[in-house]
């Protein structure tokens, strides 16, 4: 159950949309994972701890390309990365709080999405996806708007109009 959870998750942000690359993708004619110059295929990701750990590189691109849309960040934002090809990057490495801040928010949406499904009475299928970008919106802190002002009640009476020469300090 837990794996058809996250599976779906990959799934709902597969289809989110417009994806923002931080890195290229395989050359044309190139095997999926070849580096470019025809180097050996990239390592498959590790300590993957919510995504499932089976997934290949290419799968977890994606979501990661999701992120840079809906947080409008790149990868050095939850990520040791320099340069590309730097020995020195380090995409398992969980030292920056930021990657654990991600993980706790899919674990979030993950759990949200059922909740969803029952108060709209939709199947997985039907109901809106929660996603990053429905409060992110391409910010790393949401942005909360003010509430509207309340409406008047109805057959209220509209604000007074203030009297002639009202604030021009006379």
């Amino acid at each position: 159950m837990m794996r058809l959870t996250f599976g779906a998750i990959g799934l709902g942000l597969l289809l989110m949309g417009a994806f923002v690359g931080a890195q290229a993708p395989p050359a044309a004619g190139g095997q999926a994972g070849a580096r470019q110059g025809g180097g050996p295929p990239a390592p498959p990701p590790t300590n993957l701890q919510v995504l499932p750990k089976d997934w290949s590189r290419e799968q977890v691109l994606v979501v990661m390309r999701q992120f840079n849309a809906a947080l409008g960040v790149t990868c050095t934002h939850c990520h040791v990365f320099t340069k590309a090809g730097d020995p020195m990057n380090d995409f398992a490495t969980d030292v920056k709080p930021q990657k654990n801040m991600a993980r706790a928010m899919m674990r979030m949406t993950a759990g949200l999405q059922p909740t969803v499904q029952q108060a709209v009475n939709k199947t997985a299928e039907t109901a809106t996806r929660v996603s990053c970008a429905m409060c992110h919106r391409g910010a790393v802190t949401p942005v909360v708007p003010p509430p509207p002002a309340p409406a008047p009640a109805a057959g209220a009476p509209a604000a007074a109009e203030p009297p002639a020469g009202a604030g021009r300090g006379n």
